[in-house]
C-alpha cells in the first residue's frame, strides 16, 4: 500500500495548487469501490491516460508556483502518482527516475490536459442522480515522454462523471461505478486498488497482493522491474523524510521483505529500510506485551463483576426472606431476579474460563506466576497436591454430616402444594438397585441408586427458584457415599487421562438454597460442593455433551420452563441398556457408558395443574463420535413421559402423563422491533449471546415465529450489517453467524411482491460479500461459502 502524498503547511483554497489538491482527491474517491472487488475479470476504473494526464498537469503547474510551500505539495503529488503509475503502466518502457516539477517561470505557459466542464445530459437520456464523484471512461492514450517541460493545451476527456445504476435499491447501498476497459491486466489492477482506495494519509505501508497475471500482459524484463521498483521506493523514502520521518510511513511485512533486496541500490533508501524495520520490531514487542495485559484485565474486570453481582443477588435474597414476600412477588420482580441469577451464572462462567485459562499458563511456565497481579494470584496458582486432599477430606466430612443430619431429608413430596411422590421401580429395576430402591437423600435431593452400573436410577431434586445461590467455583474434589459400599461406586480412576466428565444429575445449582447453605462464603461453598459432589449423584458423560447440550437443558429447566413457577420438581437419571459399551475400566470393574439421559420438570400452573416438560437427550456411544456443542433447542429432544418409562422401567404419578407443557411462546408482533434492534449481538462478546440472538432470529424468520412485516424488518436490520462497510468491521463469527442467519430465510419471503427491492438490494450485498477479501482470508471460509450459496440459491430461485 503506498502511503499519499503529505499534506504541506500552505492551506491555500484557491489558484492553482487547490485545484490540483481538489481533483488529487477525487480521484482518490472514484476509485474506492475498487476496495470492494476481488481483482478478477474487472479493468481498471480511471484509465492509465487519466493518470498521465494529471501527472503531467501536476508537473507543469510548478512552472507558476513561486512559493516553496507550494512547490514542495505539487512535487508531493507528482511523486505519488508517478509511483502508481510506475506499478500500473503495462508498457516495457524502463524509467530511471521520478519526474520533477517544471521551474517556475513568471510567465506561466498553458497547462497540460486543462479540465473541461461535464457535459449536461442530452435530450431523452435518463436523468442522472448524484451520488459520489466516478471516473468516466476514457480511451487508452500513450503517456506524455517524461522530458517535456511544458506540453501544448490538449482538451482532456472530461474527468467525472455521476450516474446511478439502474436497479432500484434499498438501504445504505451506494450506486455503482462506472468501470472503464482498459488494456492494462487485471493483475495490474489487484496490485495498486488498496493504494488507489485510501483518501487518508496511512498508518503503515503494505504490499499489494500478487495475482496471477493474464496472457495479454505485456513482457516486462526483470532490469526494468527492478528500475520501477527503486524509483517507486525513492518516492516513498522521499515522503518519509518530508513527514519528519513518522512511523507511519515505514513499510512492514511482506512490503518490507520485498524492499530489502534494494537497500544497496541507494543511501536514502537504505536508510528509510532500516527506519522500518526498527519501527516493525517495536511494534511487535508492544503487541505481546499488551496481550499480556489485556488477559490480566480481563480476568480482573471479571472476578470484579462477578463478586458485585452475588453481593448484590445474597442481598436481594436475604431482603425477600425478611419481608415474607417471597409468594407476592409480582412477576417482574421474578424476572427481574431470573435475569440477575443468569447474569451473575454467565459472569461466573467467563471468570471459571479466564481463570482455568491463566492457571493452564501459569502450570505450562508460558506466564510467570510474579507477573500476575497480586490479587489474581491465588486464583491462577496450580493447586498443590496438599490443597487437593484437604479439599477432599472436608468434602468427605461435610457428606457424613449431611447424611447423619436427620433434619436434611432429602426430595420432599409435598413441595410443590401436592404430593409428588419418588417414582416407582419394576421388578428388574429393583432387583439391583441399592438397598431395593430405598433412596439416598441429601439436601433439596434424593438418589436411588443402581449398585450393577455402579451409578444413580433417578434423582429427585425441590428447587427454590427465588432463593438459588450462585457461588465461585474453588478446588473441587469428589468422594464415595459412607452409606454405600465402595465396590458398588464409581471411582476417581474412572475419570482420569480420558475425555469423560464427572456428569451431575443434580447441578450445584439447583441444590443450593436454603437454611442450610448459610454463613460465610468459604462455609457455604464447601457444603455446597459437598453436597453434590458424591458418586451416587455422578454419571459417565463425554466432556463436550455434559459441557454443551446437557448443561444447556440444565440452564434452560431453572429459567425457562413455565417461568410464573418460583417452585420446580426436577427428576433426572440415565437410560441403561445391556449393550452399553465399557468405555473404561477400574479397580471395580468395567464401566458401561449410557447411551441417553433424560430430564422431567414439573411445576404448578396458575390454575393449579401440573405443567410437565420431559426430554430425552442421545450421547455417541464411540468417543470418536462425540456431539458437537449445540444451543439447547426444547422442540428436538422433548418426549412424553410415557416414552421415558418405557426406557428406563420407572413408573411416575399418572398425572405426569396426563400434563402437558406449556406451548411453545411465539415472538409477538412487537418483538420484531426487539429482535431488529438486538442483530448486532450475532457479533456479541460472549458466545451465549451470539447463540440466543441466532436462534431467536432463525425462530422469526425460518419458523414464522414473526408475522411477515416484522420479517421483513428484521431482515432490513440485517441487510444494514451486511453493507461492505459495516460487514469488513465485524469478527470471523460475527461473519460466520450472519451469513448463517440469511440462509435460512425461506425461499417463498424472497418471492414476496412487497419484497422485490429488498431481494435485489441483497442479491448485490451477497455478491459483494462473496467477492470481499474477509470472505477469502479467514477460516471457516468454507462453511461461510456454504452457507453463501444457500442463501443466493434461494433469492435466484424467488425470480419469476
Amino acid at each position: 500500500m503506498t502511503p499519499e502524498p503529505m499534506q504541506s503547511s500552505f492551506d491555500d483554497t484557491s489558484g492553482p495548487l487547490a485545484a490540483l489538491r481538489r481533483e488529487h482527491v477525487e480521484l482518490i474517491q472514484a476509485t474506492r469501490p475498487l476496495r470492494r472487488k476481488s481483482g478478477s475479470g474487472t479493468g481498471l476504473g480511471p484509465g492509465l491516460h487519466d493518470l498521465r494526464v494529471f501527472s503531467d498537469r501536476i508537473k507543469a503547474t510548478g512552472a507558476i508556483l513561486s512559493e516553496d510551500g507550494e512547490r514542495r505539495a505539487a512535487q508531493d503529488l507528482l511523486d505519488y502518482w508517478s509511483a502508481q503509475l510506475m506499478v500500473l503502466s503495462p508498457s516495457s518502457e524502463a524509467v530511471a527516475t521520478l519526474p520533477v516539477i517544471e521551474e517556475y517561470r513568471p510567465s506561466p505557459e498553458p497547462m497540460v490536459g486543462a479540465a473541461v466542464p461535464v457535459e449536461p445530459a442530452t435530450a431523452g437520456s435518463a436523468p442522472a442522480t448524484p451520488v459520489r464523484p466516478q471516473m468516466a471512461p476514457a480511451p487508452m492514450a500513450p503517456a506524455p515522454p517524461a522530458t517535456a517541460s511544458v506540453a501544448p493545451p490538449v482538451a482532456a476527456p472530461p474527468r467525472f462523471e455521476t450516474t446511478v445504476a439502474a436497479a432500484p435499491r434499498r438501504g445504505r447501498a451506494g450506486a455503482a461505478v462506472a468501470m472503464a476497459p482498459e488494456t492494462n491486466p487485471e493483475a495490474a489492477l489487484s496490485a495498486i486498488e488498496e493504494a488507489l482506495a485510501i483518501p487518508l494519509p496511512p498508518m503503515v505501508a503494505e504490499a499489494p497482493q500478487p495475482v496471477p497475471a493474464p496472457s495479454p500482459a505485456p513482457a516486462v524484463s526483470d532490469t526494468q522491474k527492478a528500475s520501477r521498483e527503486q524509483v517507486r521506493l525513492s518516492a516513498l523514502a522521499r515522503q518519509w523524510r518530508n513527514s519528519g520521518k513518522q512511523p507511519g510511513y515505514c513499510l512492514t511485512g511482506r512490503a518490507l521483505a520485498e524492499a530489502a533486496e534494494y537497500r544497496r541500490t541507494d543511501p536514502e533508501i537504505a536508510e528509510f529500510i532500516a527506519a522500518s524495520e526498527r519501527n516493525q520490531t517495536r511494534n511487535h514487542s508492544f503487541l505481546y506485551f499488551a496481550a499480556a495485559v489485556l488477559v490480566s484485565a480481563i480476568a480482573i474486570a471479571l472476578y470484579l463483576a462477578w463478586r458485585s453481582s452475588v453481593d448484590q443477588l445474597a442481598l436481594t435474597n436475604a431482603e425477600l426472606e425478611a419481608n415474607k414476600r417471597l409468594r407476592a412477588l409480582s412477576e417482574q420482580e421474578l424476572q427481574s431476579v431470573r435475569q440477575r441469577i443468569d447474569g451473575a451464572a454467565e459472569l461466573k462462567g467467563q471468570l471459571d474460563l479466564a481463570t482455568d485459562f491463566l492457571r493452564r499458563e501459569v502450570a505450562q511456565g508460558q506466564i510467570r506466576i510474579d507477573s500476575v497481579p497480586e490479587g489474581l494470584r491465588e486464583l491462577v496458582r496450580p493447586p498443590s497436591a496438599d490443597a487437593y486432599a484437604k479439599a477432599q477430606e472436608q468434602t468427605r466430612v461435610q457428606a457424613e454430616a449431611s447424611a447423619a443430619n436427620p433434619a436434611l431429608a432429602g426430595y420432599q413430596p409435598e413441595f410443590l402444594g401436592t404430593s409428588l411422590a419418588l417414582p416407582g421401580l419394576s421388578p428388574e429395576v429393583k432387583a439391583v438397585a441399592f438397598a431395593e430402591g430405598r433412596p439416598l437423600d441429601y439436601v433439596n435431593y434424593s438418589v436411588v441408586f443402581n449398585s450393577a452400573r455402579r451409578m444413580a436410577v433417578v434423582t429427585a431434586s425441590n428447587v427454590d427458584r427465588r432463593s438459588l445461590l450462585v457461588l465461585p467455583r474453588g478446588v473441587e474434589a469428589f468422594v464415595g457415599d459412607p452409606r454405600v459400599p465402595a465396590r458398588d461406586q464409581l471411582t476417581p480412576a474412572v475419570f482420569a487421562e480420558n475425555d469423560l466428565d464427572r456428569g451431575h444429575l443434580v447441578t450445584r445449582q439447583e441444590a443450593t438454597w436454603g437454611p442450610f447453605f448459610t454463613g460465610g462464603d468459604d462455609l457455604v461453598d464447601s457444603r455446597a460442593s459437598a453436597n453434590v459432589n458424591v458418586f451416587p449423584n455422578i454419571t459417565v458423560q463425554f466432556d463436550n455433551f455434559n459441557r454443551g447440550v446437557w448443561s444447556e437443558l440444565e440452564r434452560w429447566v431453572l429459567t425457562e420452563h413455565n417461568k410464573s413457577a418460583g417452585r420446580i420438581a426436577v427428576f433426572s437419571g440415565p437410560v441403561f441398556r445391556d449393550d452399553d459399551p465399557v468405555v473404561v475400566r477400574d479397580a471395580m470393574g468395567d464401566v458401561r457408558l449410557p447411551r441417553a439421559f433424560w430430564k422431567i420438570a414439573v411445576s404448578p400452573s396458575a390454575d393449579g395443574a401440573l405443567v410437565v416438560d420431559a426430554f430425552l437427550i442421545r450421547q455417541s456411544s464411540d468417543a470418536g463420535e462425540k456431539r458437537e456443542r449445540v444451543p439447547f433447542i426444547p422442540d428436538l429432544y422433548r418426549v412424553s413421559v410415557a416414552d421415558i418409562e418405557r426406557l428406563t422401567g420407572l413408573s411416575f404419578d399418572e398425572r405426569f402423563r396426563a400434563a402437558k407443557p406449556l406451548p411453545t411462546v411465539q415472538a409477538q408482533p412487537s418483538d420484531a422491533a426487539q429482535i431488529a434492534a438486538s442483530v448486532r449481538l450475532l457479533d456479541g462478546s460472549t458466545a451465549q449471546n451470539r447463540t440466543a440472538t441466532a436462534q431467536r432470529i432463525v425462530t422469526a424468520l425460518r419458523d414464522g415465529g414473526v408475522p411477515d412485516a416484522g420479517q421483513m424488518q428484521i431482515v432490513e436490520a440485517l441487510a444494514a450489517m451486511a453493507e461492505p462497510d459495516s460487514f469488513s468491521r465485524l469478527t470471523r463469527t460475527g461473519r460466520y453467524n450472519l451469513v448463517y442467519v440469511l440462509s435460512v430465510v425461506p425461499t417463498a419471503n424472497w418471492a414476496r411482491p412487497d419484497w422485490a427491492q429488498l431481494t435485489a438490494h441483497m442479491q448485490g450485498i451477497a455478491t459483494a460479500i462473496e467477492h470481499a477479501p474477509t470472505t477469502l482470508a479467514e477460516p471457516p471460509e468454507a462453511n461461510l461459502r456454504r452457507f453463501l450459496a444457500e442463501w443466493q440459491r434461494r433469492m435466484a430461485a424467488a425470480k419469476p
